[in-house]
C-alpha cells in the first residue's frame, strides 16, 4: 500500500513540472512578442500568428513604419508648398495607411483636429463624439506651428466663415481658439459666445474641457462681527423725562443666501432732564433679521426688523450719595426696524476689515421708572469685520450670453 502512495506522489510531480517547464517557455515567448507590440507606433491588439518569428515580427514593424514616414513627410512638404490638393491626398493616403496596417499607425490621434482643420473637414470638427475621441492635441509638432503661422497671418479666423451653422461655427473657433489660449481667456470666450451654442452638447464639452472658474469668495454667505458708539435721541413723551445720550454696541452677524440675522448687544447712558446728577441707563440684546440688498466687494446694503429685550432704571450720578436713594427698574419686549451700510477699506480678501453705519428705530418702555414711554432712535459707527466662505463656480446654463 505504501509503494502504490509513493508511486502516486512521485508521478503527480513529474507532471507539475512539466507544466511549469511549458509555461514559463509559453511566458519566455509571449514577453518578448509583447516588448516589441506594445509601443507608442503599434497597435495593442495585434498579436503574432504562432508561425512567426520575433525576426519577421521586426522587419514588418520597420517596413510600416519607414512607410508612415515617408507618407507623413510627403503631406507636410505639401502643406508648407501651398498645396492644399496633394496635402489632402497625402491625408486620405496616410488615412487608408491607418486602416490597413498592422502593426503602425499612420498618424496618432493628437495629430487628428489639426488635419482636419486644414483640410477644412468641419463636419467632423463640429461632431461632439469625433471631437470627444481625438481631443488631445499635440503642440510640438509641424501640423500645429502650421497653425500657429495662420493665426498670425489673419487667415485662421477667415477659415470659419466657411460654416453655415452658427453653432458650429462657434464651437469649432472656440474650440481652436483655446489651443492657444490661457484658463481665463478660455472661460471668457465661453462665456462671451454661449448664445450662439445652441446644440447642448456642443456646449457641454466646452464647459466640462475649457471652462474653468476658480474657487471665490461667496459674497452670500459669511459671518461678521462689529462694535462701536451710537448717537440717540428719544422721541415722543420719553423726550420730556430724559436727555439724548450714546449707546455701545456690540453685534455678531450671520449671512445665508443673502438672509441676515444679528444678535446685537447694547448698553445706553443718558442724562434725566429734570436733576442732571441722576442718569438714565439701559442694556440689552436685540435679534434682527433682515436681507442684503446690496453685497459688492466694498459695499454691503441690509434692512431689517428688530425683536429682543430691554431694560432700563436710574442712577445717581455721585457715588457718596447712591446709598440714600432706590430707583425700579423695567423689563420689557423691543421691536422696531433699521438699516445697515458696510464700507470696506483693506483689499478683498476673506478677511475683510471695513466700517459700518448703522441707523434705526425702537421702542422704549419706561413707565415705571420715569413714567414715560416713547421711541429711540439712533445712528451708530462701528468697526467691522467680515470672515468670507469659499464657493466653487458652476456654470449656469440657463444664463444668456452676450449679444
Amino acid at each position: 500500500m505504501f509503494r502504490c502512495l509513493f508511486r502516486a506522489i512521485f508521478f503527480l510531480c513529474c507532471f507539475a513540472f512539466v507544466g511549469q517547464t511549458f509555461a514559463e517557455e509559453s511566458l519566455s515567448v509571449d514577453s518578448i512578442v509583447n516588448l516589441f507590440v506594445q509601443n507608442s507606433d503599434s497597435n495593442p491588439s495585434v498579436r503574432l500568428e504562432p508561425d512567426s518569428t520575433v525576426a519577421e515580427f521586426r522587419k514588418a514593424v520597420e517596413q510600416e513604419r519607414k512607410e508612415r514616414d515617408m507618407l507623413r513627410t510627403a503631406m507636410e512638404n505639401a502643406l508648407f508648398k501651398g498645396n492644399l490638393e496633394e496635402f489632402k491626398k497625402f491625408v486620405e493616403k496616410l488615412e487608408s495607411f491607418d486602416n490597413s496596417s498592422k502593426y503602425v499607425h499612420g498618424f496618432l490621434f493628437r495629430d487628428k483636429l489639426l488635419l482636419k482643420f486644414l483640410i477644412k473637414d468641419f463636419d467632423f470638427l463640429s461632431n461632439v463624439d469625433s471631437v470627444k475621441r481625438y481631443s488631445y492635441v499635440e503642440r510640438d509638432n509641424l501640423l500645429y506651428k502650421k497653425l500657429e503661422q495662420l493665426r498670425q497671418s489673419g487667415t485662421f479666423e477667415k477659415a470659419f466663415d466657411g460654416i453655415e451653422n452658427e453653432s458650429d461655427r462657434a464651437f469649432v473657433e472656440i474650440l481652436f481658439h483655446c489651443y492657444f489660449e490661457s484658463g481665463d481667456l478660455r472661460t471668457k470666450r465661453i462665456e462671451r459666445n454661449r448664445h450662439k451654442l445652441k446644440n447642448l452638447r456642443q456646449l457641454h464639452y466646452l464647459v466640462e474641457k475649457y471652462w474653468r472658474v476658480e474657487e471665490s469668495l461667496d459674497l452670500y454667505n459669511y459671518f461678521a462681527f462689529s462694535t462701536g458708539f451710537a448717537i440717540t435721541k428719544f422721541v415722543g413723551p420719553i423726550s420730556d423725562k430724559v436727555k439724548n445720550g450714546f449707546d455701545i454696541k456690540t453685534s455678531f452677524d450671520w449671512v445665508i443666501n443673502g438672509w441676515f440675522s444679528e444678535l446685537s448687544l447694547n448698553f445706553y447712558n443718558s442724562q434725566s432732564v429734570e436733576l442732571d446728577s441722576i442718569s438714565f441707563w439701559g442694556a440689552g440684546a436685540d435679534f434682527n433679521f433682515g436681507y442684503a440688498f446690496l453685497n459688492m466687494k466694498y459695499l454691503h446694503l441690509y434692512g431689517y426688523l428688530t425683536a429682543g429685550f430691554a431694560m432700563n432704571e436710574l442712577e445717581i450720578r455721585r457715588n457718596d450719595k447712591k446709598d440714600n436713594y432706590s430707583f425700579p427698574s423695567q423689563y420689557y419686549p423691543t421691536y422696531g426696524a433699521g438699516f445697515l451700510m458696510d464700507v470696506f477699506f483693506t483689499p478683498f480678501s476673506n478677511h475683510h476689515f471695513g466700517i459700518r453705519f448703522r441707523g434705526g428705530i425702537k421702542n422704549i418702555w419706561a413707565d415705571k421708572v420715569v413714567d414715560a414711554s416713547g421711541y429711540c432712535m439712533y445712528v451708530s459707527f462701528e468697526l467691522l469685520y467680515h470672515e468670507y466662505d469659499y464657493k466653487s463656480e458652476e456654470f449656469d446654463y440657463l444664463k444668456k450670453g452676450e449679444r
